[in-house]
């Protein structure tokens, strides 16, 4: 079962004995992971080091699942977790691992994986040259730049999903050592790796479909570097990268447009209202746009400052059992720049009236959206390859109480993804983008469901500064 569908499931956590919110750790600590559905193998991370991957249940650190702390210096430390399912999905899943040795007890960092994890591990094999031999130590010299070449992908592969471990990995040697290895999707950076093997960590779904360039740079000791490329053809979409199945039954909403507009009862869109730029029914042939499901999509378009909205809302009945599965497909185009004067956009959220016939109440939940440039300096967690340009649209869940971590992921352009909300009332929301779950929402953090228990509105389009247009469409409800 991937992680889409054990939607009812926890999401995946780290569990570090004795480590509790603000509480520190000494000498050797257990570490774990739970995780439910097909879970292929987990990898863990210590700030940006690999250092386990587990094939088997129970997910653990090393042979014994315990770190020894002795090894590493005091103060925070970053531990995750990639959960890799056999559908092909991921999730990662960090926590802060905060370190309080006894001075003199501890040691300098990095250390060896076997003295970390606890595990027998080969020694090295000794650099030796003329110059040692005769008493003269001095660093080994080679006048040349590092070999690198990709393992994989290979060069004219066509690649979807997310890549990792053996699926992105590249061979590099020099007789000084491999200080380190950078890798790039088309000049973006990706991540760094410092201990082999070498291997990237790319959500192709975050760039558009077509041609890109995968770049490794390795480093030897010396500071020479060695560059390697390939050009891959990125191919996501419904035929390589399906939605998660829809919960079993018909469902309790469903609209792709087909009618020509929005039938009366089914969607409110502001026609009237002057804070409005109405949403509006077209073909998708005329918008230049390839078609989703069927040939009609909704517009979205906000042409100014006071006519910031392009929206569509769908009111439900005050007795409707909320909790359930929404899903919006979205089309932004490859050209699409999302300005970047400190404005936002809101594109899919839940509210409801404050009494019968009362008043709409701000947004309980919603998934909004900030170019690169606000974001990329904040604090949270990246899911996927961050965007190249400042104007990129990049996603994140907020909620009216504002709290919560802040999970980002760049919104694919020029081409179709669903958006997903999963609720479980009183419990959580699982947000996904085509089926990778980006961000758990919780309870604890704000109501999940009904606050005043009256008329729920579903929201999907745009609320903010200028922009569009862009496009939506197979809009429905599941109810649980």
């Amino acid at each position: 079962m991937s992680p889409a569908a054990a939607a009812g499931s926890p999401a995946p956590r780290i569990v570090v004995k004795g480590h509790g919110p603000g509480k520190a750790v000494a000498d050797t600590v257990r570490v774990i992971v739970v995780a439910r559905g097909d879970v292929s193998k987990v990898s863990f991370y210590l700030d940006r080091r690999r250092l386990w991957t587990d094939s088997a249940s129970p997910w653990r650190l090393g042979r014994g699942g315990r770190l020894n702390t002795l090894k590493l210096t005091n103060g925070k430390h970053r531990l995750r977790a990639r959960v890799s399912y056999r559908s092909g999905t991921s999730i990662s899943v960090a926590r802060t691992l905060l370190v309080r040795n006894e001075v003199g007890r501890r040691s300098a960092e990095p250390a060896p994986l076997s003295e970390l994890l606890g595990i027998p591990a080969a020694a090295p094999a000794p650099l030796v040259d003329a110059a040692r031999k005769n008493g003269i130590e001095r660093p080994p010299t080679d006048g040349s730049t590092p070999a690198v070449s990709f393992r994989a992908p290979l060069q004219g592969a066509t690649v979807s999903g997310s890549l990792g471990d053996s699926a992105c990995e590249v061979s590099a040697s020099d007789p000084a050592g491999i200080s380190h290895v950078d890798f790039f999707v088309d000049g973006s950076a990706l991540n760094v790796e410092r201990y082999a093997p070498w291997t990237c960590e790319w959500n192709t779904a975050s760039v558009a479909n077509g041609a890109h360039t995968l770049s490794a740079k390795a480093y030897d000791a010396l500071g020479n570097a060695g560059t390697a490329s390939v050009a891959v053809t990125v191919t996501n979409g419904t035929s390589t990268t399906p939605p998660p199945p829809a919960p079993v039954g018909t469902a309790t909403f469903a609209d792709s447009f087909e009618s020509g507009g929005f039938a009366a009862g089914d969607w409110y869109y502001g026609a009237s209202e002057p804070t409005y730029a109405p949403a509006r029914v077209v073909t998708a042939a005329s918008a230049g746009i390839p078609s989703r499901d069927g040939s009609y999509v909704a517009r979205f378009e906000s042409t100014s400052a006071t006519r910031n909205q392009s929206k569509l809302f769908k009111h439900f009945g005050s007795a409707t059992v909320v909790g359930g599965d929404y899903r919006f497909w979205y089309y932004l185009p490859a050209s699409l720049s999302y300005p970047t004067d400190g404005q936002t956009t809101n594109i899919f959220q839940w509210k409801e009236r404050t009494g019968p016939g009362g008043a709409v109440s701000n947004a309980h939940w919603w998934i909004e959206v900030k170019p690169y440039a606000q974001v990329k300096s904040l604090a949270g967690t990246w899911h996927g390859t961050r965007p190249t340009r400042d104007t990129a649209p990049v996603a994140y869940v907020r909620n009216r109480a504002q709290r919560g971590g802040a999970n980002f992921i760049a919104l694919p352009l020029g081409r179709w993804f669903e958006m997903r909300g999963d609720m479980f009332v009183s419990d959580r929301i699982d947000f996904y983008i085509d089926g990778v779950k980006f961000h758990t929402g919780y309870n604890s953090e704000y109501r999940v469901g009904k606050v005043y228990g009256y008329e729920w509105i579903w929201g999907v389009g745009h609320y903010g500064p200028p922009l569009g247009p862009y496009y939506g469409d197979a809009a429905t409800y599941h109810r649980r």
